[in-house]
């Protein structure tokens, strides 16, 4: 596993090779502009993005990558320089909400692949796929393939892979020719890989996804839908894994609603 501790290229020193981004509305939110985006407007955006031949990343937020991201200024400048952050959890909207700010929809990728899949068919892109094991891996392919016969998968590969040198992973996107790389190795292990080999990727999109190929595969379940309208799936995965999950829910959580108090303590009380 890679230190968080180490020596990280600066965002800004990747910023020359990347395109003028779409403008969009954002709130900040523990130091992360956090898009103020509904799920059509992100698909344009995107849809401007590759358009525009614009080269960045596109990131999730929930609680877990806020968290993260107030432990490693890296990782906050990372998500500062992303092309959009947009809300993947509950708990980033009740934050906003409690700092007089309106995040208008949820956005999760298992909720919206389809539309990303079909989006692809009508305009022949391109995807290619990294993270997770082989086995969830082409799992996630046929499952995809199946419901998406026309969309273009030129590539993929798991993620246990020497992720100091990776040349040859590397290789092998480049030769795919993606037009959008979706990067599913965890936070901020997925983030740490862009940053090192962003300058060496021949991608327009890269779009971090989490543990998108585990869910896809089906090697997990998601919450009821009632859990998830509830802000209670962060629950749900804790029962799933308690051994691995247990502090980021039972202990991050709570220190969240902690550095939101604070937020919003140092600006004083709402006019």
């Amino acid at each position: 596993m890679i230190s968080h501790q180490k020596q990280i290229v600066p965002v800004s020193e990747h910023s020359a090779a990347r395109g003028a981004a779409p403008a969009f509305r954002a709130f900040e939110l523990l130091g992360v502009p956090v898009a103020l985006v509904t799920k059509q407007e992100l698909l344009r955006k995107v849809d401007d993005c590759l358009s525009e031949g614009t080269k960045g990343w596109i990131s999730y937020l929930n609680i877990h990558a806020l968290n993260q991201a107030s432990e490693f200024p890296w990782l906050r400048d990372y998500l500062g320089g992303s092309l959009l952050n947009y809300c993947d959890g509950v708990g980033v909207q009740l934050g906003a909400r409690f700092l007089g700010g309106h995040i208008p929809e949820r956005l999760t990728l298992p909720d919206f692949i389809d539309d990303l899949c079909a989006y692809a068919e009508q305009r022949d892109l391109r995807f290619f796929f990294l993270g997770s094991t082989g086995e969830s891996l082409t799992s996630s392919v046929k499952t995809i393939r199946a419901k998406y016969p026309r969309l273009q998968i030129s590539g993929y590969h798991h993620g246990y892979f020497d992720r100091t040198n990776g040349i040859d992973v590397v290789r092998l996107i480049n030769n795919s020719r993606p037009h959008i790389l979706f990067v599913g190795m965890g936070m901020p292990e997925q983030e740490e890989w862009v940053l090192r080999n962003f300058s060496s990727l021949q991608v327009n999109l890269i779009w971090m996804c989490g543990g998108l190929f585990e869910l896809l595969s089906g090697n997990r379940t998601r919450a009821p839908r009632w859990m998830a309208q509830s802000g209670l799936e962060w629950l749900y995965r804790l029962l799933q894994e308690p051994r691995r999950l247990w502090k980021r829910y039972l202990i991050g959580n709570p220190m969240f609603m902690v550095r939101i108090l604070k937020q919003r303590m140092r600006r004083g009380p709402r006019r």
